[in-house]
């Protein structure tokens, strides 16, 4: 299946830069996706081009200066065949972001073969320098890709919520028996591990549904890092085994045992925090209390407007009411998300808040909503993104 299709042919008068046209797509085939570049050519049988899939960038600084550069997705190369080439560069298991991309094809007379040098000599081409073609596309809408990039943190947390799951069941496991003063029953631990890898394996399955390719930084980097703790924990379940199989009296010491586990959860938070991802214990619950925080704020909005056309309907009294209930829900924000939020949203509801109190001034007053409009919405976004 074709996802997208641009045909880009560069014409020049230099004869060097006629020897090659580009295009580019991205296609689906048996299974997996793929950014495939063609062309026809001049060039003899054999010729290299060596192709480049980058992600065009562009960041504007505060006193104007543009600064574009090109993130790396995936390269590769083809060679020249019947005045043609074809390949398929990179092989993703589902279709790329709704992103913009720029295909580059280079000719680069340092890496071809003697016979494709002779050949271009022979016609009076010179091609001292490399040449380069490019096509630029862009998949999708921005909704598309707020939705797809939404659906992949709402699966890395998933994941990362079941790796978790499974590390806690392999501790109390082994703690128990570690502990226990009769030996243990090797065969019954490893009854419950065959009985662990199954429910591991589907969690492995999921990560190997995810893109590598740096399109999207925390898909690509949420699968490196579930891909290394799946595998640790198979690696600690053995060592855990080790430890129960020798005597007792020639175990590691108890602090030696503790340190492999405690090393694998201070590396689940480390990723977690480098993935800007925090575990929300019930994203609903802070989502029906940001809906009642917008409602408020909504409904002083609407009153400030009001006063602001000196409209009949604006009455003090009514502003104060509001006032007065807003201030109250405003003061409880705080414990009421910190039962449902981790700590590391600490300094986003602070800000929330003293940027909801400045709502509560004279109505006359000039107020700036965005600073409260952007902490509900990244609260929002995360809360969503943890939803089942």
């Amino acid at each position: 299946m074709k996802y997208a299709v641009l045909l880009l042919a560069l014409a020049s008068t230099a004869p060097a830069e006629e020897l090659f046209s580009l295009q580019a797509q991205v296609e689906e085939r048996d299974g997996a996706w793929s950014f495939v570049v063609a062309g026809k050519t001049l060039l003899a049988d054999g010729a290299t081009l060596e192709i480049e899939v980058m992600l065009p960038r562009e960041e504007t600084y505060r006193d104007g200066e543009v600064w574009k550069y090109e993130d790396p997705v995936d390269d590769g190369k083809v060679t020249t065949i019947g005045g043609a080439f074809e390949a398929a560069v990179g092989r993703m298991p589902h279709a790329p972001y709704s992103m913009t991309y720029l295909v580059r094809a280079t000719l680069d007379p340092a890496r071809q073969q003697n016979a494709v040098l002779l050949d271009l000599e022979k016609r009076g081409i010179a091609v001292a320098e490399p040449v380069a073609k490019e096509v630029v596309f862009t998949l999708g809408t921005p909704a598309d890709l707020e939705r797809e990039r939404l659906e992949a943190d709402k699966s890395v947390v998933a994941d990362f919520t079941a790796t978790r799951a499974l590390f806690e069941e392999l501790e109390g496991r082994f703690k128990g028996l570690y502990t226990a003063e009769t030996a243990p029953d090797l065969a019954a631990w490893d009854a419950w591990r065959n009985e662990w890898d199954t429910r591991r394996a589907p969690v492995t399955e999921s990560n190997g549904r995810r893109i590598l390719q740096d399109i999207y930084w925390r898909e690509s980097y949420g699968k490196r890092y579930l891909e290394a703790m799946l595998d640790g924990l198979g690696d600690l379940a053995d060592f855990y085994r080790e430890v129960l199989a020798a005597p007792k009296a020639e175990r590691p010491p108890e602090e030696h045992v503790a340190h492999a586990g405690k090393m694998f959860e201070a590396k689940y938070w480390e990723r977690l925090d480098f993935l800007q991802i925090s575990l929300i214990a019930r994203p609903d619950q802070v989502l029906a209390v940001l809906d009642e925080v917008d409602a408020r704020v909504n409904r002083l909005a609407e009153l400030r407007a009001l006063a602001a056309k000196q409209d009949p309907a604006f009455s003090e009294e009514a502003w104060e009411k509001e006032v007065a209930d807003a201030r109250l829900a405003f003061v409880q924000l705080p414990a009421r998300l910190s039962s449902e939020l981790p700590e590391t949203y600490f300094g986003l509801v602070t800000r929330l808040c003293r940027d909801l109190v400045a709502l509560l001034g004279p109505p006359e007053a000039a107020v700036d909503p965005k600073p409260v409009a952007d902490a509900v919405q990244a609260l929002r976004k995360d809360a969503q993104a943890q939803i089942k």
